[in-house]
């Protein structure tokens, strides 16, 4: 068969040198064949010459040609061999041709295999036909319309019915035989089963072995069928004539004194919400509870986030919805699903185009019919749209406002904003006109007065017309209220029956900019200098600093000739302005940085924490993480430090303990920096609903003896 397996490719060289010497040509809008020479060896006669496929080669002398709409065989002397009969001829190796033709009696097309010179050697009874070596694969429906494949030899002796769900080579006279069960065997070329129907698939053989699947892991067999090695691995690779196995990677679940409870495998372990865990293996997708204990014996191809106590999940190529509970709200049947606040959003394609519906929470159907696109429109209507145009549903799935408007723009209590060809209403829930169409864009600010845009101007009016304010000066909506920024710079506040209830005054004239007021100073730059004023726009602190920032906790930043400090509200210089940087206090302590490295200072400028760090970032729970050449540590908000910075990680979780890494390997330690989880694992997270810890071990690659 090696021997064989030669030759064929050698022939395959030579019959491509071949048709490398020859050049197709054309003449009048049809196609002839030259040789290297020039010579026409095939006139211009044909549709096309060479391969239904587009392709030109030749076997052994012999190519396709194409003449009123059918193929046949041809060779270079320009001797036709078959009459053009065949809906189509491809090369299945270096010396056969498979052919097509529709059956007279049924009208499907059918497959067979011709020789070089033409002759049938597999007659026309099979849908298609794989050719390998001096064996081929055949598959034909049944009578229920599935495809079936067999296996025989040139001559058309069966040596395997069409009965299987797939077959395929793998090499060195061996075929992977599938099942109707999606199960698979060992085959040799002459029928006989090595192995009983107990794999999931396998791959091709390499110096006589094979990495076989089952059950989402690996295994490696021999050509006799002998498994050497059990399906145990996550993978299996050969190099340089070896073979090696990794294991899946091993997540721990662990107490803070490294007490192992649970050892799970897995790719990847991702917390989502709602106290649940997804766990990504071989073998597909696991849902895990907050203990990591399995929620359901289901396995997905994958599962979303939780929202409101649902999650999308797909199975194939389709999507559904499933609590977190593993109940299943939505079997995997649909194109998309979406998960909004009451109710589910469902997609399903309809000859190419995806039509939305609506369903209840617990999975029922509400809409009556499908629409292109579906959204919430505020807590008791959706949007839909159909044919171009938007209307609304409620949540029984009624059509309360019909699909006429251009769009819906927005809601406020039972009104809606709608644009009706092309221009802007109010409607009421019930499809009363509130606001009759007009050209200019309105908005609702409350459930009885709206805004209208006409260019710069604005107005304010009620849902019957009045006018009750007017401007064109920018306008801020805020908890039912105006606010209008005068381009003086000042600032009014006007109710919603348009009444002016608060000015505040510019500043002065030369005042440069203003920022919003804090523990009631606005901070100003004014002729280049930073000072501050109050509400009232009077100056408390004289502008005479080169820069500043706004108060807080009582003291603001100020620089001095290039140096900073801070001031409290009487102007009196509370810290010198002797650093490069400094940030706002808070919780009485300030960020400082002085030749370049950064400290702690309290409210009487006291250092509590040197100024000797690269970076000092104030963590969540209020512990300072210090950076030194590089490394981490952590210290207490008042500058008392726990950890001296040697970890390339710190993680303070605020329960006493801090997650640390040293060169690739985690660990927990205690604010004392005693190490009670060691620094051995490829990566550790805490899991706060169990009070547990989670270390990834990950697998190296083992050679398989």
């Amino acid at each position: 068969m090696r021997l064989v397996t030669i030759l064929l490719v050698f022939l395959t060289h030579i019959t491509q040198a071949q048709a490398n010497a020859f050049q197709q040509f054309e003449e009048g809008g049809e196609i002839g064949l030259r040789n290297s020479q020039g010579v026409v060896v095939i006139p211009a006669r044909y549709e096309a010459l060479g391969w239904s496929d587009h392709s030109f080669s030749l076997i052994t002398t012999v190519t396709g040609y194409k003449l009123d709409g059918k193929w046949g065989l041809i060779n270079t002397s320009n001797q036709r061999i078959t009459p053009p009969e065949y809906d189509g001829l491809v090369p299945a190796d270096s010396r056969h041709i498979l052919a097509v033709k529709q059956s007279p009696v049924t009208f499907r097309i059918k497959t067979g295999c011709l020789s070089a010179n033409g002759k049938i050697i597999i007659p026309f009874d099979y849908t298609g036909i794989k050719l390998h070596g001096l064996r081929a694969i055949t598959y034909s429906l049944d009578k229920d319309n599935q495809l079936k494949y067999g296996l025989i030899d040139l001559e058309n002796n069966t040596i395997l019915p069409a009965l299987y769900q797939n077959i395929y080579p793998l090499g060195s006279l061996r075929y992977a035989v599938q099942n109707t069960s999606g199960k698979t065997a060992l085959f040799t070329e002459n029928g006989k089963a090595i192995t009983s129907f107990v794999i999931d698939s396998i791959g091709p053989l390499q110096n006589d072995r094979a990495v076989y699947y089952q059950d989402g892991r690996q295994g490696l067999i021999n050509r006799d069928g002998t498994m050497i090695k059990d399906a145990i691995y996550r993978e299996i690779k050969s190099e340089n004539y070896n073979w090696y196995g990794r294991l899946s990677d091993e997540w721990m679940v662990l107490s803070s004194s490294n007490t192992i409870a649970k050892r799970l495998a897995g790719d990847s372990l991702v917390g989502l919400s709602d106290g649940r865990f997804k766990l990504v293996t071989t073998h597909g997708t696991e849902l895990l509870d907050e203990q990591l204990n399995p929620v359901t014996t289901k396995r997905f191809n994958s599962i979303s986030g939780f929202s409101n106590g649902m999650a999308v999940f797909s199975d194939g190529d389709k999507k559904g919805i499933i609590r977190s509970n593993g109940t299943i709200v939505l079997p995997a049947a649909y194109h998309e699903v979406a998960i909004g606040s009451t109710h589910l959003f469902v997609a399903e394609n309809f000859s190419g185009t995806l039509k939305w519906s609506l369903y209840n929470s617990t999975g029922q159907r509400v809409t009556k019919k499908n629409y292109a696109q579906i959204g919430e429109l505020n807590e008791h209507l959706f949007w839909v749209t159909e044919n171009g145009y938007q209307g609304a549903i409620n949540k029984l799935g009624d059509e309360q406002i019909a699909c006429v408007f251009d769009s819906l723009l927005e809601t406020k209590g039972s009104l809606v904003v709608v644009k009706f060809r092309g221009q802007y209403g109010i409607i009421s829930e019930k499809e009363e006109w509130i606001v009759t169409p007009q050209r200019n864009p309105i908005r609702l600010i409350t459930s009885d007065r709206f805004l209208e845009n006409s260019g710069n101007l604005i107005t304010l009016k009620t849902l019957g017309g009045t006018i009750l304010y007017f401007t064109t000066n920018k306008i801020e909506v805020e908890q039912e209220k105006l606010t209008e920024h005068l381009s003086d710079g000042g600032k009014w506040i006007i109710n919603m029956n348009g009444q002016i209830i608060s000015r505040e005054l510019p500043p002065s004239e030369q005042t440069e900019l203003v920022w919003p007021a804090t523990e009631g100073y606005r901070m100003i730059k004014r002729n280049g200098r930073y000072g501050f004023i109050d509400n009232q726009a009077r100056l408390m602190i004289p502008n005479r600093y080169e820069e500043a920032k706004p108060f807080n906790e009582g003291l603001a930043p100020i620089k001095i000739r290039n140096k900073w400090g801070f001031i409290n509200h009487d102007d009196k210089i509370v810290v010198q302005p002797v650093y490069e940087s400094v940030s706002s206090f808070e919780a009485g302590y300030c960020r400082v940085k002085l030749n370049g490295k950064y400290g702690l200072i309290n409210k009487t400028g006291e250092q509590v924490l040197p100024t000797r760090y690269d970076e000092l970032t104030v963590l969540p729970g209020g512990r300072i993480l210090l950076k030194s050449d590089g490394s981490f540590g952590l210290s207490s908000p008042h500058g008392d430090v726990l950890l001296f910075p040697k970890y390339d990680v710190v993680t303070d979780l605020n329960n006493g303990f801090v997650i640390v890494a040293q060169q690739g390997k985690y660990g927990l330690v205690d604010l004392k920096g005693l190490t009670t989880i060691p620094l051995m694992y490829d990566y550790l997270f805490f899991n706060p609903a169990a009070g547990t810890y989670v270390g990834l071990v990950k697998k190296s690659w083992e050679e398989i003896k």
